[in-house]
Order: structure tokens, then C-alpha cells, then sequence
């Protein structure tokens, strides 16, 4: 009889601890069984990364096959970031293999729950259409079994099954378009529009439900996740970016409780969430953040 044993978070993570160390040029992030594997280069070596990074891949695949574990080649993708003038100089056929099947570049790539648009981006946008589809398909499962539940129970499942969706790592993609800002409004005003009138404006009901317009929350969950940093209450892979100034130079400024800001000078480094925390922390009143 062939007897199988089922590895826990903690076992399963040991047991997966010595893969990085089979790699020769990629590195690796794991969280439980989600890897990724990433590597940095030139353009003009493209073609002789693309070699590395198949043989990599080929030890994965046979330290996989080694320790009975399985790969699925079908949820294997490979997102391209840089400037587009970088891409537009990579060879046609870029590509990598695994299993002996060719995975080539996509528009966008799923990440712990987060869909993250691939090319010279980096956006959301991707991810911003799935959520609203999601979250209106539950709202139209739960208006259909709503009858039997009292206000309480009702709003109970919405927080759990709609907006623990809408918000889910709100701070990484909350810099998406206005455009698909008001796409995620929708939702919130779709829950409401049966107890209005044609006349009756949405605002006002918003407010009595105690619900934040959703670029209003946004903002509220980027603030308290850099509260939760400052405080040293977050993952300290977090808090040990958090800086105030006067930790980076002994000078006496009026500044020095800021915290201290990465010098990025591209666009898309603006956007990251590091960025924008700090630099939304720093623009709140003083007495505010004194007394956070």
C-alpha cells in the first residue's frame, strides 16, 4: 500500500528551504507553494539569459521530479518590466522553457491574488476590472438568498464575500487611473441603489452607511499601513524602510520627524508603495501624526 503524508505551512517551508541554493543566476521568492523566479540584465544580453534562465529552470524541474513534487506548467507565466524602448529591443522569439513547453511573455500575471500587468507598466488596471466583475457576481449571488437574513447577518456577508475583494492589497494598486477608480465606486453604489429614489443623490446615503467614498478609503488604508510601520507594528521587512530624517543625518531641520523619501526619479518608481506611503504620511498635519 502506498501511503502519502500531507506537510503543514512550517514543514512544507522547510522543505522547500534549499531550492534557491540550486540556482545559478535567478533568485527566488517563495510564499508557501507560489515561487517566483527573477533576474535582471541588459538588453543586449537577452539571448544569453534566456540560456541561464532555461537551465534553472531544468534544475527546478529535476529537483521537483527528485523530491515528488509537481509543477504546473500551465500556471507558469512570464511577465517582461522595463521601459518600453527595452522591450521593444528584445528578440521576437523571447521566450523560456519548462517541461519541455515554451512559455512566452503575457500581458499581465497573477501574484498572490494580485494581477499585475506585465511591459513597461505596472499597473492594475488588469486587476481593478477582475475585482469589480467579482465583487458584482457575489452581490448578484447574494441578492438572490438575501430574504432569509436580518440587516446585521446581510452586512456581515457583504464584508466578508464583497468588500474583503475590493479592498484586498488596496495600498499596492490604489494608484490605478481615475478612470478605474470609478469603476470600483460602482460597487458600493450598486448595493444602495434599490432603497433610492430616481431623485436621491448617493453621497448622502454613503454617509449614513458610514461607508468612505472608495478614493477616500484608499487613502485610509495606505495611512494606516504606514502608521503600522512607523509604530513598528508591521513585518519588520517593512518597518526598517520606514526612516525618519533625522535618523539619516544628524541635522536640525524642521523636517527631520519626515520620513525620509527614496530619491526616485522615474515615473514608475513614484508609483511604488513605498513612495507613495511616505510621501502621503508626510503631507498629513504634524499634530496628526504626533499624535498617531
Amino acid at each position: 500500500m502506498e501511503s502519502h503524508r500531507i506537510l503543514g505551512p512550517t514543514s512544507f517551508t522547510i522543505y522547500l528551504n534549499n531550492i534557491p541554493s540550486i540556482l545559478h543566476v535567478c533568485c527566488l521568492l517563495s510564499y508557501v507553494d507560489d515561487s517566483k523566479l527573477y533576474l535582471s540584465f541588459p538588453v543586449a544580453e537577452a539571448s544569453n539569459m534566456i540560456q541561464q534562465n532555461n537551465k534553472d529552470l531544468k534544475k527546478i524541474a529535476s529537483w521537483c521530479c527528485y523530491t515528488s513534487l509537481l509543477i504546473n506548467s500551465e500556471k507558469t507565466k512570464l511577465p517582461l518590466l522595463g521601459t518600453r524602448q527595452m522591450l521593444q529591443r528584445l528578440p521576437a522569439d523571447f521566450q523560456v522553457t519548462l517541461f519541455g513547453k515554451k512559455v512566452t511573455p503575457c500581458p499581465s500575471a497573477r501574484d498572490l491574488g494580485l494581477q499585475v500587468d506585465s511591459a513597461s507598466t505596472l499597473g492594475y488596471d488588469e486587476h481593478v476590472i477582475q475585482t469589480v466583475s467579482s465583487c458584482l457576481g457575489s452581490l448578484c449571488q447574494i441578492n438572490r438568498v438575501k430574504h432569509p437574513f436580518d440587516a446585521r447577518t446581510l452586512e456581515q456577508i457583504i464584508n466578508a464575500l464583497v468588500f474583503s475583494k475590493l479592498y484586498y492589497c488596496s495600498p499596492v494598486w490604489s494608484d490605478t487611473s481615475k478612470k478605474y477608480i470609478s469603476k470600483l465606486q460602482k460597487v458600493p453604489e450598486i448595493l444602495l441603489v434599490e432603497s433610492l429614489l430616481k431623485s436621491d443623490h448617493i453621497t448622502p446615503v454613503l454617509r449614513k452607511q458610514r461607508w468612505l467614498p472608495v478614493t477616500s478609503f484608499l487613502k485610509y488604508t495606505l495611512g494606516v499601513l504606514t502608521l503600522k510601520c512607523v509604530k513598528g507594528l508591521a513585518p519588520s521587512y517593512l518597518c526598517h524602510r520606514f526612516k525618519t530624517r533625522a535618523c539619516v543625518h544628524d541635522r536640525n531641520t524642521r523636517y527631520k520627524s519626515n520620513l525620509n523619501i527614496p530619491a526616485y526619479k522615474s515615473a514608475s518608481g513614484k508609483r511604488t508603495v513605498l513612495y507613495r506611503a511616505m510621501s502621503f504620511w508626510n503631507s498629513l498635519p504634524l499634530e496628526k501624526r504626533s499624535g498617531a
